[in-house]
């Protein structure tokens, strides 16, 4: 008995070599405001308090921005309260985040580092 595998058919298969590149094809399937929700946590730390949360999305004018892929301009995009904790909870729901007490804390620190690797340097 022994194994025997197609490394042709494996090869051609769109396959993570590694899983902080799984993580990151994951993270872009979500939609752009659980995107920006994940990168905004990333940016704070490794977890974030809810009233943390609720000071962000009550400020005007948020510095966080997003480009427009077609002019390459930067938008700042806003976040609503509730909209931000559905995108969280969302994100809790696929394991990428643990929510406890009043706390959202990314499941394991690569989960945070691959969060916040799609924010250009230069904004």
């Amino acid at each position: 008995n022994q194994w025997l595998w197609n490394t042709a058919l494996i090869e051609s298969k769109d396959i993570a070599d590694n899983t902080i590149e799984l993580m990151l094809r994951k993270i872009l399937q979500f939609s752009d405001e659980t995107q920006n929700a994940l990168k905004l946590i990333a940016c704070l730390g490794s977890f974030c308090e809810e009233s943390i949360l609720h000071l962000i999305a009550a400020i005007d004018d948020v510095v966080t921005k997003n480009t427009d892929d077609k002019t390459n301009i930067y938008q700042p995009f806003y976040f609503r309260y509730r909209d931000l904790i559905a995108s969280l909870d969302f994100v809790v729901k696929e394991g990428l985040m643990d929510h406890v007490d009043s706390k959202y804390k990314f499941a394991h620190d690569q989960i945070q580092s691959v969060s916040y690797s799609p924010i250009p340097e230069k904004m």
